[in-house]
């Protein structure tokens, strides 16, 4: 697929993506959503990809505490804003950062993490699910209860 057809299909801009491959920026919870949809996967799929996931950290636990932070800055915006294509890519991607923090400590040895590194991911993958239920039930509410055309959503 080239960037112009990645473009159209993703809705994020040629420059974005170019930005991002050459390591000048680093990508949204939202925009790696809209990547990985447009290249028919998951984003647990496209994140555990090993050019995506060089992009986005060199080692497992800068990038488990970059994604830690990150979530809990998109949390912060899901509560603050009534978004829910914002509530369902932080749904997808809380469960898929889930999923990657347990399958990259299921990969080591037991012996090479240490009781801290355990309760680390371990406290990763908790705060990840409470961040994805949250949002499936933002999700919820709004699909209950959707905003009126031209009224302000609280």
């Amino acid at each position: 697929m080239t960037l112009a057809e990645l473009e159209a299909v993703s809705g994020v801009s040629g420059s974005t993506i170019a930005k991002i491959e050459r390591g000048e920026s680093k990508a949204r919870i939202t925009t790696l959503d809209k990547l990985a949809h447009a290249l028919g996967m998951d984003v647990s799929e496209f994140v555990a990809r090993e050019e995506v996931h060089g992009m986005l950290a060199e080692e497992n636990n800068i990038y488990i505490r970059g994604l830690s932070a990150e979530l809990e800055a998109m949390g912060r915006r899901v509560r603050k804003e009534n978004d829910p294509e914002l509530a369902n890519a932080v749904h997808n991607m809380a469960l898929s950062s889930a999923r990657y923090i347990m399958r990259e400590a299921l990969k080591k040895d037991a012996g090479e993490l240490s009781r801290a590194d355990w309760h680390e991911a371990v406290d990763a993958v908790d705060r990840a699910l409470d961040l994805a239920e949250f949002c499936q039930r933002r999700l919820r509410a709004a699909m209950q209860y959707p905003s009126k055309p031209g009224t302000a959503s609280a």
